[in-house]
């Protein structure tokens, strides 16, 4: 299964970045292989509504075919004033019509301290109507970033619990995964309507 793994912080060397890339690491126990992209890097072009714009991005279109060739997605952004990375967004908006249909994502949203639960409720009502990612029942929502899923647990401050939670949600993602190919062989030659309606 190949696995997609998106970031989202607009900041150099993130939380969120460390977080994927060590959610990422452990996908491999689950049979998935993949990239990691870090959005940051990319330096996309804002999305206004003109395909065209991101066409003559050479970014984005490597991207795109990562996305075309991806079975499943990790999608995480961090928390910043209740909402979703504007990066991620952009990002959602941009999937031309279809190239990600049916396919499922693990939501991941990253926070300093205690907070985390809002891009979750974001994301799940409002990111996914036109690109049809189907985001998959479990989430993960990590707080104290900088204690949590590093290489080796803060001193102190185990976080088995988080562990645990990623191997489920990892294994549900799997699933998913394998259970939508179905989905999307049947919509192989089907023509997306741009509004997603």
């Amino acid at each position: 299964m190949n696995l997609l793994t998106i970031s989202s912080s607009p900041r150099t060397s993130s939380q969120t970045a460390k977080v994927a890339q060590f959610i990422h690491n452990e996908a491999a126990k689950h049979d998935f292989a993949g990239e990691h992209v870090d959005l940051q890097a990319l330096n996309l072009p804002f999305f206004s509504g003109n395909a065209a714009e991101f066409a003559m991005n050479e970014s984005w279109l490597a991207l795109v075919e990562q996305i075309k060739a991806a079975d499943a997605f990790v999608l995480a952004t961090p928390e910043w004033n209740g909402m979703a990375s504007p990066m991620l967004k952009n990002f959602l908006m941009a999937i031309p019509n279809g190239l990600a249909a049916n396919k499922p994502a693990l939501l991941v949203t990253v926070s300093a301290g205690l907070n985390g639960a809002y891009p979750i409720a974001e994301l799940r009502g409002h990111a996914f109507k036109n690109n049809r990612i189907v985001p998959i029942p479990e989430h993960l929502i990590v707080r104290y970033a900088e204690e949590t899923f590093n290489q080796v647990a803060a001193e102190g401050k185990p976080d088995e619990l988080a562990h645990q939670r990623l191997q489920d949600s990892l294994l549900m993602l799997r699933h998913y995964a394998e259970a939508l190919q179905a989905v999307q062989s049947a919509y192989n030659d089907k023509e997306w309507k741009p509004t997603g309606m």
